[in-house]
């Protein structure tokens, strides 16, 4: 009498079309959150039924009430503006054409204000927009 042997198969799991489904949600997250150039410090910004949506810039300044000054997310006095914004690069454009975005407490004086203009005319810059609150 001829007896085989039985082969014994060990069950698997193939685990590549879950690789593949999981790749395709973290692309489909990826593509679909929204990124937001609005920045992250809190400023209470005044309101103006005229606003319009700024252009991105690559400068960025904020003013707080306290005095406090940032450039594009870095503590800054205002002293050193004018040679930070002298040193910062445009990524070929020129200073000119580069506008920048000037976040402004409403409670900053006018006084404040015309100083950081000032430094950004001596940091080369032209243009400065003013982000305000849509009413």
């Amino acid at each position: 009498m001829n007896v085989s042997a039985r082969i014994k198969r060990k069950a698997s799991v193939d685990v590549s079309p879950m690789i593949d489904v999981i790749f395709q949600l973290v692309l489909f997250f990826l593509v679909s959150v929204s990124f937001s150039a609005v920045s992250k410090i809190s400023v209470n910004l005044p309101q103006s039924t005229s606003s319009a949506a700024a252009q991105p810039s690559a400068v960025e300044i904020v003013s707080r009430k306290d005095g406090t000054m940032m450039l594009n997310g870095a503590d800054i006095p205002i002293e050193e503006l004018p040679a930070a914004l002298s040193k910062l690069d445009t990524g070929g454009l020129q200073k000119r054409e580069v506008p920048v975005v000037l976040c402004a407490d409403r409670d900053v004086t006018a006084g404040r204000i015309a100083e950081i203009f000032d430094a950004v005319r001596e940091g080369g810059f032209a243009s400065v927009q003013l982000r305000t609150e849509q009413k």
